[in-house]
């Protein structure tokens, strides 16, 4: 399962839970946690279920002897049949739930998977369910309606900052998404914000997604280095995610142009899951003479080959509403200096001057890559200063980004033991 080692001080017993969001992994934060946390739940005894909505291909998938994972279109069929007699009865309350979401179309969507997830709890026995994603959020209500003595546990996530005029114009319906849940989560008090905005009264429990402190450390082989020797005495600098301008790709060029050209000794490698701006990427890359390279779809194994490798992470997102961001946490277990955007949720992972820089974007949500490049050149000349922001990144990253505390805690909060 991605050479994801689980580490636990107490096993998890007698939970079976569904959870419904984005799966498998490697790229994507979420679906990473959501692989770490039903496989550590299952090597306890816990048998749990994946379930993923999606609009492609449906398929099953085993991702180890005691967690299955399926992914399944929206849309009616026969096996509503054997749904009806529940629906009949609830039909009143139903057509009170559509009346506070006027939006047909996406309401007949979320009927569709309030179904599916309440079929698949009471065809495998599960009373606890746990959903991902502001959007999937949506049939809590409809969820609580078919099945009430299910226990709901719902993740929000950063939706309300980016699309405000819907949620406020539909306000009353997402306060009541997250009122019927048992337990609201977020994975930074930033976005555990989204769900204030929308109901102050609900409690938020913010727990941080962590990363394998065994596997992310300082003391992994820097295979990228010894594969390639031309890399041996230079300084190299790693942005790692989705090639997706969100995810600071367009910005990250702009930043090797101007340190490279003011520096003989740096190699920027630009790593990552296919996106938009793969082909920029690979273009620039064979244009640079080596100072720049592009690797495509790197393998969940590697991961820590090149986070050992380099020098500098670089993380210059440019969404504004990034919760907080996986990478930057792998980068601290592995003991390295951050320079990254000082948007979202990210400052409360990358203290400013301590674990990395963090360079604000202007009132626009632009980023100003020449301020990047001056915070890459600090660190570039001073191997001090990497060495001990290097230090305390892996220090943060043991006393606040552990997979174990992250599991241990959403384990309890699933049982509701907090």
């Amino acid at each position: 399962m991605n050479n994801m080692t689980i580490r636990r001080s107490g096993s998890p017993r007698n939970l079976s839970a569904l959870f419904v969001g984005p799966f498998p992994p490697p790229y994507g934060g979420i679906a990473t946690h959501i692989a770490g946390l039903t496989t550590y739940l299952g090597d306890g005894g816990s048998p749990s279920r994946v379930l993923t909505f999606t609009a492609g291909e449906e398929r099953q998938e085993t991702i180890q002897e005691r967690v299955h994972g399926s992914r399944e279109r929206v849309r009616p069929g026969f096996w509503m049949v054997a749904e009806l007699p529940r629906v009949i009865r609830v039909a009143p309350w139903l057509l009170r739930l559509f009346a506070s979401y006027p939006r047909p179309r996406r309401f007949v969507s979320m009927f569709l998977r309030s179904l599916r997830v309440v079929r698949a709890m009471r065809r495998n026995g599960i009373n606890t369910v746990s959903i991902y994603g502001t959007d999937e959020g949506d049939i809590i209500p409809l969820v609580r309606l078919l099945h009430p003595r299910a226990r709901i546990l719902y993740t929000i996530f950063a939706a309300p900052y980016m699309r405000p005029g819907h949620y406020q114009r539909f306000r009353s319906f997402y306060r009541k998404m997250l009122t019927e849940a048992d337990c609201v989560l977020a994975s930074s008090d930033y976005c555990a914000g989204a769900a204030r905005q929308l109901a102050e009264e609900v409690g938020v429990d913010v727990v941080y997604y962590g990363v394998d402190t065994e596997r992310f450390q300082p003391g992994v082989e820097p295979a990228l280095r010894s594969r390639n020797p031309a890399l041996a005495d230079k300084l190299l600098i790693l942005l790692l995610a989705r090639m997706e301008p969100e995810m600071g790709f367009s910005v990250g060029l702009e930043i090797a142009r101007q340190v490279n050209g003011a520096r003989d000794d740096t190699v920027f490698v630009f790593a990552g899951a296919r996106g938009s701006l793969t082909q920029e990427m690979e273009e620039e890359a064979r244009a640079s003479e080596g100072r720049i390279r592009c690797v495509v779809d790197v393998p969940a194994a590697e991961l820590p080959f090149y986070y050992a490798s380099a020098d500098i992470i670089l993380a210059p997102t440019a969404d504004r509403w990034a919760c907080m961001g996986l990478s930057i946490k792998e980068a601290l277990a592995s003991g390295r200096p951050v320079v990254a955007s000082q948007i979202g949720g990210i400052p409360e992972a990358v203290r400013d001057g301590v674990e990395g820089f963090l360079v604000p974007a202007d009132e626009s949500g632009t980023l100003d890559a020449s301020r990047f490049a001056a915070a890459i050149s600090t660190l570039c000349g001073d191997a001090g200063l990497r060495e001990a922001m290097g230090r305390r990144a892996r220090a943060r990253a043991e006393e606040v980004f552990s997979i174990e505390r992250t599991h241990e805690r959403v384990h309890r909060l699933l049982v509701g033991a907090d």
